[in-house]
């Protein structure tokens, strides 16, 4: 290694010898024929690469809405790698019609920073116009200084467009503002838009005025919607008045809706006069009810009356129930009378049925008064049965003839 060395040593010492008798050849050669640790010994160094960030500057318009010479617009910014002071950092309103205002980003809603970041992620801003005009505007952001005055400019970042309120701006198939929407399809073109108030324009099958409705369903076209309240239109199958309601379910059809309360309309299984109740059922039909009064409708098994109640369950029918005030009637189990009491238990039967209630009758376990009670468990009997309260350990027995008496209970 040491002989290399100073072979490469006393080669470098020729080279340089050569040099200084003849300048005429060339750098680059020189160099080609120089090794690199002979550079390195000779002192040449290569300084370490260092790379500034280069601020980017960003700004964009989201909103735009122009309405009677007040515009207002709103949008979102953001700066990387920022350069100078964060309070530098400055936004330019520039309106198109000679106005200009100039703010700090610090003093705008939603400023935010955060290392090397500057954001507004919402910002707005509003001017008013003294007349209606095509008008450039133009949002800047750039660092300035104390007054305004822009620096590094090349880093600058903007956002401009025109804005479309006028005739002209409004029929270019242009979106001059760049909202999204061109020419009337523009709300900022609302006041160029043909009304849609005449009878040609309310029945050309378009959307004249851009407001979501065409022709008679325009409410601008109300006055050309013909009517639906007469014999012919109220009988045709269309809604002509567009209310969604077609004839005689058209309220303003009413008057050519037919009557439901002849026998004819009150027998057919129409509902003649749409008020979802078909013939008797319908009040309009109760002079064609039949009563359920007479022999022949209290004994055929129908509603006649259409009361909910049949034959001799009707109350119409009470005349020609059988009677229940025999013995034999008052003593069979049967509702003879369909009165929803019998047997003992109907006030029919009183005199027609033994009573129950007397010490000897309430002993004898039987039912004498055919009320489905006997002894002790009828009312009738309180007075003649004196009550026995047992002992633990024991239960009351009923033993006919004699009474209630105690027994031990089952397990002892």
């Amino acid at each position: 290694m040491y002989r290399y060395n100073e072979k490469l040593k006393t080669k470098a010492e020729f080279i340089k010898s050569k040099l200084q008798k003849s300048l005429t050849l060339p750098v680059a050669f020189i160099f080609l024929l120089t090794p690199l640790s002979v550079l390195a010994k000779a002192g040449v160094d290569n300084p370490p690469v260092t790379t500034t960030p280069v601020a980017s500057y960003y700004v964009s318009v989201a909103g735009v809405n122009y309405v009677d010479s007040n515009l207002a617009i709103s949008g979102s910014l953001r700066i990387n790698n920022f350069v100078g002071r964060e309070d530098e950092q400055t936004i330019k309103f520039t309106w198109g019609d000679g106005s200009v205002e100039t703010s700090k980003l610090m003093s705008l809603p939603g400023y935010y920073k955060s290392s090397g970041l500057i954001s507004v992620n919402s910002w707005t801003k509003a001017h008013k116009y003294t007349s209606d005009s095509s008008w450039t505007v133009s949002v800047k952001v750039y660092r300035g200084d104390a007054s305004g005055a822009e620096l590094y400019t090349m880093a600058s970042g903007t956002a401009s467009f025109q804005t479309e309120n006028t005739l002209v701006a409004c029929g270019d198939n242009i979106d001059n503002d760049k909202d999204g929407y061109k020419n009337l399809y523009d709300n900022d073109c609302v006041k160029f838009r043909a009304p849609e108030t005449t009878l040609a324009l309310c029945s050309d099958g378009i959307d004249n005025d851009l407001n979501g409705a065409s022709d008679l369903y325009d409410l601008n076209c109300a006055q050309f919607v013909p009517p639906e309240d007469n014999a012919t239109a109220c009988s045709d199958g269309i809604d002509n008045d567009l209310d969604q309601l077609t004839d005689l379910s058209d309220p303003n059809c009413a008057s050519f809706i037919p009557k439901e309360d002849t026998l004819a309309s009150c027998s057919d299984g129409i509902d003649n006069d749409l008020d979802h109740l078909v013939d008797l059922k319908d009040p309009g039909c109760a002079g064609f009810i039949p009563k359920e009064d007479n022999v022949q409708a209290c004994s055929d098994g129908v509603d006649n009356d259409l009361d909910g109640k049949v034959d001799l369950y009707d109350a119409d029918c009470t005349a020609f129930r059988p009677a229940e005030n025999t013995f034999a009637t008052c003593t069979d189990g049967i509702d003879n009378d369909m009165d929803n009491a019998w047997d003992g238990n109907d006030s029919d039967c009183i005199g027609q049925v033994p009573s129950e209630n007397s010490a000897d009758v309430c002993l004898d376990a039987i039912d004498n008064d055919f009320d489905g009670r006997f002894d002790w468990e009828d009312v009738d009997c309180a007075p003649f049965v004196t009550p026995v309260f047992c002992p633990v350990g024991f239960t009351s027995f009923f033993i006919p003839g004699f009474g209630i008496i105690c027994g031990p209970s089952a397990g002892y």
